[in-house]
């Protein structure tokens, strides 16, 4: 996880549909899972151009986040109803047990206007 620059992963959604996506966090190799026993995880989606003030989606472990320890994955579940279709930014970062944070990965994540509308 040392690397300076994280993966580079764009999500594209429809938007009103569930976001529900499951990372797996590895060593610079690509291969060795990493344990995230004591670890926190924090993703924020935020519109572009870059919107400092508030974030469209704030998930925690908790609330929208869920850590598989030993498996080293990451599930993120939001739903995108209350989103307006168009442009954001992603990352996820960690937290280790000793306070270091990291970011991990991240990229565009693009919403595409639904044409169904909800029940």
């Amino acid at each position: 996880m040392a690397d300076e620059t994280p993966p580079n992963l764009d999500i594209t959604l429809v938007r009103g549909d569930t976001w529900q996506t499951v990372f797996q966090v590895r060593e610079d190799d690509q291969t060795t899972v990493i344990d995230l026993t004591g670890y926190d995880a924090r993703i924020q989606v935020r519109r572009l151009p870059l919107d400092p003030e508030s974030a469209a989606l704030d998930l925690t472990v908790g609330s929208g986040l869920t850590i598989n320890a030993g498996l080293g994955e990451i599930t993120a579940v939001a739903q995108t109803a209350s989103l307006i279709a168009g442009e954001y930014a992603w990352d996820l970062q960690l937290t280790a047990p000793g306070g270091l944070i990291e970011t991990v990965m991240g990229g565009r994540f693009t919403l595409v206007q639904d044409v169904t509308e909800p029940v």
